[in-house]
């Protein structure tokens, strides 16, 4: 099976729970034939995303809202993301050309520009709509 395919399994299992222990969560897809190793491997990059967090012996779920995960990652160190992106405003001219990368930090910046910028190229779907 596929990792996305593993995770969206994952996913659909952790919906209907807050916390599920690491021992059912296992048992659960080992009986799907999924080794105990690809699975650990799996959550710790859910972790990465926020969907979970691992705990000793257990699953915390983040997920019970879609944009709550979005919603903490924007709103942490906000004030601290504000005064970087009216810094970086700073070194802008009318007519510059920019490249912004991913991240709240950008979309923040990206959201505060004041000069008039002729072409902004981006990776970031967020950003293009900050924008």
């Amino acid at each position: 099976m596929h990792k996305i395919e593993r995770k969206k399994l994952y996913l659909k299992e952790l919906e209907k729970h807050s916390f599920i222990t690491m021992t059912d969560f296992l048992d659960t897809f080992e009986k799907e034939g999924i080794k105990s190793a690809t699975i650990r491997r799996d959550l710790k990059e859910l972790e990465v995303t926020g969907a979970i967090t691992l705990t000793f012996g257990g699953i915390n779920v983040n997920i019970g809202n879609e944009n709550q995960v979005k919603d903490n990652v924007v709103n942490k160190n906000l004030d601290k993301k504000h005064k970087i992106a009216l810094k970086a405003n700073e070194f802008l001219e009318d007519g510059d050309m920019i490249y912004c990368g991913a991240g709240t930090t950008i979309e923040e910046f990206v959201t505060n520009i004041s000069k008039t910028i002729r072409l902004l190229v981006t990776n970031s779907l967020s950003v293009l709509q900050k924008q």
